[in-house]
Formats: C-alpha cells, structure tokens, sequence
C-alpha cells in the first residue's frame, strides 16, 4: 500500500506571483503519465455526444478498499466521508480516470472546489494519470469560476450585459463607503468592513428585507447594489447568486448545463452554503449522478455562511445515496490520531468515523505549559531547536499554528530575537498590492467602460493634470446625461467644461486607452500590456512615489510579473482574452503571497484557518486556552464550541510525526497581565497526552546550540586544514 503522495510539509503548491488561473475549461501544464494508469491509446473522440473511447488499465492495488469502493461508485448520488490526511484527492482522481475507462465524455465531467490551490492540485493529479490532452477537456474549477463562465454565457437572459467586471473586496468597500456617505453615515468614523461582511452574509443566506433590522442598512445595502448595477460589476457573493437565479428561474439554461454536465463531483462538500447547495442541487437533480466529498470534522467555516446541515442531510436530499468512510490515514502517526479521535467524538450530530495510521504508533502528544506568552513563546522556540537537531529538519518542517492572527506578535518577536528565519502566511495578497490594482484597473476599463471605479483609479494615475475638480465635472456632466462616466470623455462640451491642462489628460487617456485596446485584441495580450507599462512609464511614476528606489523597483517587477502572469494564462488558454485573464485574476480569492517565502527555510506562522490543508512534520497548536480555542465570540452556542472543537482538530491533523499545544498562564493585554485558564478541549484529551518539563526543554535547546557551535567550529578547522 503506497501512500498518497503529498507536496513537502508546509507548502502552497505553485508559484503564486505567476499564478496560473483556473476556469472551468483550462489547458492544464504538461504532466507525467504516472505508474498508476497505462493508457492503451489516444482518445479519438472530440466531440462529447460521439462517444468518448480511452482503454485504460488502472492498478487497484494502489488503492485500499475503501478507495477502491469509492472510485467504482459512478452512478447515482455518493457521498465521500473523507477523514483528513485519507487520500481524497488521489480518490476524485483515480475515480475521474476510472469514469473516463467505461466511456464517460470527459466534457461531461464537472469537477467543483472551492479554492484556486484546490483546482489546480485536481487538473495536476488527472493530467498525471490520463494525460494533459484528456484532462485539458475536463471542466475542473472552483464553484466561483463556473458560475462566472455560465454567467458569461448565459447572464443576458436577466437583462444583465455579460462583459460585466468582477468587484473585489476592496472595490467593494469603496462603493459601499459611497452608499454610507450618500445616506448619512460617514465611513470615515464608520468602518464599512462590518457592512461589507453582513451584506455578503445576506447575499449567502436569505432575504435583505428581513436580515436587516435597521432601514438605513437596508438602504445603503440597496444602493451598494444599485452602485454595481451602474458599474455592470458583480461582486463574488453575486457570481453565485445570480448563477442560482439563473438556473432557478430559466428552465432552458438550466436544462443546457444538466445536459453539459451528467456527472457532478464536488469536494469540501461540508463547506458549502445554502446558495452552492442550491446551485449543485440543481445541476444534478435531473441525472442525480453528484459525487459529494467531505467530512463533517473539518467544517470549520461556519461564520461565513457554509452550513453542516447540508452534508449531514445528503441522504435526504438525495435518496437512496450511498455512503463510503475514508479512514486510513497517512498523513499522521497514531498517537497523534488517537487524542484527535478522542476529541472530536465530543461533537454531536456527525458520522462516527475514526482515523487508523498507516505509520504507526509514534510518539505521544505533548503539552507545554508555560507561566507567560514570553515563556510559552520561548519553549515554543526551545522546543523547535531540540527537535530540529535531534531529527535533522529543516526550519520549513515547523508549523506555529493559532486561532487569532494578533497570536504572532510575541512569537514573531521570539524568533527575530534568536535569528530563525519564518514565514507569516497569510500576508498580502499579489492582486491587492496597489500597483497591480493599477494596472489590472487599467485592464478592466479597456474591457469594461462601465467600469467607474476602474476609470477612478487611472483617470490620474500616473498624474496627468487632471485634478478632483475635473474628475467632479466630468462625473457630474454623466449623471446629468444619464451615462457612465467612461462614455462621456470624448463628448465636446463635456470637455469644453474642463481646463485646457485637464482636457489635454483626458484626451490623451482617450488616445492611450483606444490603442491599449486595439492592441489587447490581439495575442499576445501580454505584448499589450507591457506596452501599456512602457507608454505610462510606470517607472518613473514608481519611483516618484517613493524615496526608496529599491521599494519602486520591486514594485515594478511586480508589475511585470503579473505580463508574465498574463503569458501564463496564454499559453494554457487557447481561447485567452483580456475580458478572460481579469475574471481569473479576480476569482484568485485564496491565494496568498506566502508561496516564494514557503519555498524557503523558515518556521511558518499561521492562523488554524489557513492551515487547513498543509501539513507539517512537526505542528505546534498554541494560545489553547479559553477565550482563544474556544474564542470568546464563540462560545454563546454549543455548536459555535462545536466549530470551535472542530478548528481544534484541524490543528491537530495538520502534524504529521509530532504534535505540541501549548497554553499559559498569564498574558498581557493593554499592557497588563490578565490570568488565563487552559481550554476544555485539553482537559477533553488529558488521558492521552504527556506534558512537557520546561528546563529539560530548555536544556535540550543549549545541548542543541552547543553541538552546533561545535559543529560549525569543526567546519571552519577543516576548512584552514584543507587550505
């Protein structure tokens, strides 16, 4: 039994400055044919109503039996009860594979995840088992993604015009600044975010009318809508609400993807909301054929909106479903297994499952507990030391992991004080860095003139003379007129109105935006748009906005990496097109610039959230204590301890040799030391962890740092010696 393969601890797969977008219907990178399937021959067919032909053998002895039942399960409704670390992804792939082996279309596949890094990890498993040409006609992407792309197609039968933008968060947050200040909330002493979260909730769950207890919220909600109407803008939450409207209210759309789709595999299936159930719900419901993977264990999404109920009721919405378990772990040892089984079966309502190691018993968990936040950081330090000299790993095999992003202030300050290099995953995000905001505003207003807040954004950027009393004017001159601002620039007595300095800027905007898009019309775009780097000359405005040279330097080698980005995105989409790169751009939600810094050696910092996923050799769950794991905003209800337990797990599961969680007794809070208590959730799992003594702890780290001193001091006299 070989076990699934994995990237190395702690990674995010894949260069995330040249992220490769993913769409319902992308070219994958070339793959290697793996050991596991022998293609007989090349598919001829190319149309999926010709009948699909690809022999193939697959080696079932590379699955155990519950994989092998899972992969054989084609027809009708399945759900995947997946166990963390059991092989679900090698499980959709060899199954796709196998669906492919009895005459399946591949077109007719759908694949759904939920993030971008998920999306790409599937396409590379199936590529590597049926080849890059098959796998290329599998529509695999992420639920936003295929809502995007039907909506494209599709979105006209609302009276909506289908070259609509897609709105990020902080395109977001600006409309809705402009929706408080227009009814009387000023966003300066206001922070809209609050806002921008209720109103995705909203759009996720329920009726506006009735979530709202308060008319001026509902109206700055309803103008926040009226102000993505004016913009042809969707935000994320709407890609999936006017997908579900589409298909609930237009029998004949719906019935062209039931037919495109017959078969509907979807992953992560506990973190679906009631507007993905809908949509799914309805994709299948026709052929019934839904291959739902998940595992109640892992919800862990709960306060924004994904409901357990749906994974819980799969047999009801989908009678006569069949059930398979995944337990055969081979990611964790299993002692590590043994306290994660013992703490989630405190939980009520899920399916009892337990996860047996394929590694065997290895060692005991262990708890350090330590009198301060200084201390627990140190012995957390300590403990890192020790065990990477003893072990012989590399910095990059640890994993700090906490509930609250503020939890890394004292362990990052620790760190910098022993000079260990780390990481803090989760750091800013490649498409929200100003300059590629800038350029990407640029792209959207060549492929949407709608797009106002994109033409806000660039109007004067890099400056033209075209001061906010111009941008009023000219803003104003459309709402009179009843157009979007974009479609008024070349109007003559609106131009008229401006001062002589203005009216040149936006003539030559006008000029420089109408060749940028004859230019991006064709391919390469990427030559397009390092033309429009060039005639901006983006360097010097880089470098005039700021006093370190390097700092502008780096920002525009941001910018070219996003023309490479572009070229990517190029090379494995034949039909590529501006309109197409923004709208992946726009759907990277999840990833994160940590990629690069993960690819060094260096301890990663992170938030039991963004775990979820990774895996590290060695795992430190710390801050257990009350009012952190659980959260005291979390603790009102017995299912929010519930979500809370369950983060707990996926914590714990993340470690694949050894497990340490940690608490304190004392940390400081507005300056003063406040008492903490250790959670419940260690009391839960006391009988089957070990606790550590902090001066052997710290003993161990001196041995450690001794035998290195000595080590590196043998080096150097070695290295006269040789000389």
């Amino acid at each position: 039994m070989v076990p699934p393969s994995r990237g190395r601890p702690g990674r995010r797969h894949g260069n995330q400055n040249r992220q490769s977008q993913v769409s319902p219907f992308p070219a994958p990178r070339p793959q290697g044919i793996a050991a596991f399937l022998n293609p007989v021959r090349k598919d001829p067919a190319r149309n999926p109503g010709s009948g699909f032909c690809f022999a193939m053998t697959i080696n079932w002895k590379k699955l155990n039996p519950a994989q092998r039942d899972a992969v054989k399960a084609v027809k009708g409704p399945v759900l995947v009860v997946a166990g963390a670390g059991t092989g679900k992804t090698r499980t959709i792939a060899f199954r796709t594979a196998h669906m492919l082996e009895t005459g399946i279309a591949p077109e007719s596949i759908l694949g759904i995840t939920f993030t971008n890094k998920a999306a790409r990890s599937m396409r590379e498993r199936v590529s590597g088992l049926v080849g890059r040409d098959t796998a290329a006609r599998i529509p695999l992407s992420t639920i936003h993604s295929l809502c995007a792309r039907i909506l494209r197609e599709d979105i006209a039968a609302l009276g909506r015009d289908p070259q609509f933008s897609i709105f990020d968060t902080g395109d977001q947050i600006s409309l809705i600044r402009t929706a408080m200040a227009e009814h009387g909330l000023d966003p300066r002493r206001n922070d809209p975010r609050p806002l921008q979260f209720r109103f995705s909730a909203v759009k996720n769950t329920g009726d506006a009318d009735r979530a709202f207890d308060d008319p001026q919220t509902l109206a700055i909600y309803n103008r926040y809508n009226a102000l993505l109407q004016k913009n042809n803008a969707l935000d994320f939450d709407d890609l999936l609400a006017f997908a579900a409207r589409l298909l609930r209210e237009r029998p004949e759309v719906l019935a062209k993807y039931q037919d495109r789709f017959r078969f509907v595999m979807v992953d992560e299936y506990q973190d679906i909301n009631n507007v993905q159930y809908e949509l799914l719900f309805l994709l299948a419901r026709a052929h019934r054929n839904i291959y739902a993977v998940g595992d109640e264990d892992q919800s862990i999404y709960g306060w924004r909106g994904a409901s357990m109920d749906h994974i819980r009721n799969f047999e009801k919405a989908f009678p006569g479903a069949r059930i398979v378990k995944l337990e055969r772990n081979y990611r964790s040892t299993q002692q590590i297994l043994d306290a994660s089984n013992l703490l989630i079966s405190r939980n009520t309502g899920r399916r009892d499952k337990k996860l047996v190691s394929a590694l065997g018993p290895g060692f005991a968990v262990r708890v350090l507990a330590a009198a301060s936040d200084r201390d627990e950081a140190a012995a957390v330090i300590d403990r890192i030391i020790s065990e990477k000299h003893k072990a012989r790993l590399r910095l990059s095999d640890f994993g700090v992991l906490f509930r609250t992003n503020a939890q890394s202030r004292i362990f990052e300050e620790a760190l910098i004080a022993r000079g260990i290099a780390y990481v803090l995953v989760g750091a800013a995000k490649f498409y929200e860095r100003k300059e590629i905001k800038d350029l990407l505003a640029y792209m959207r207003f060549a492929a949407n003139p709608q797009d106002a807040a994109a033409l806000d954004r660039i109007i004067n950027y890099p400056a033209r003379g075209i001061g906010k009393k111009s941008v009023d004017a000219i803003v104003d001159f459309a709402m009179a007129h009843g157009q979007p601002a974009g479609f008024v620039l070349r109007d003559e007595a609106m131009l008229a109105q401006l001062p002589d300095r203005a009216r040149a800027g936006v003539e030559s905007f006008t000029r420089i935006m109408d060749e940028f898009r004859e230019r991006s019309s064709r391919r390469p775009i990427a030559d397009s748009v390092r033309w429009l780097i060039e005639k901006l000359d983006f360097k010097q405005a880089l470098e005039k906005a700021s006093d370190d040279v390097n700092a502008a330097r780096r920002r525009l080698e941001n910018m070219r990496e996003l023309v490479s980005s572009l070229a990517d995105y190029e090379s494995v989409n034949r039909d590529a097109s501006l309109a197409g790169f923004l709208e992946n751009a726009a759907l990277l939600t999840d990833e994160r610039e940590s990629d690069d810094d993960l690819k060094e050696d260096s301890v990663a910092l992170m938030t039991l959230h963004s775990a979820k996923g990774l895996e590290f050799t060695v795992a430190f769950v710390v801050g257990c204590e009350e009012g952190f794991l659980p959260h005291d905003r979390s603790m009102d209800t017995d299912e929010e301890v519930q979500e809370e337990r369950r983060l707990m797990y996926v914590g714990m599961t993340r470690a694949m040799k050894r497990l340490f969680i940690s608490w304190c007794g004392a940390r400081r809070k507005f300056g003063a030391m406040v008492r903490r208590k250790p959670s419940r959730f260690l009391k839960e799992i006391e009988s089957l962890v070990e606790y550590d003594d902090p001066g052997e702890v710290k003993d161990e780290a001196r041995s450690a740092y001794a035998d290195i001193a000595k080590s590196q001091m043998e080096r150097f006299r070695q290295l006269f010696q040789d000389k």
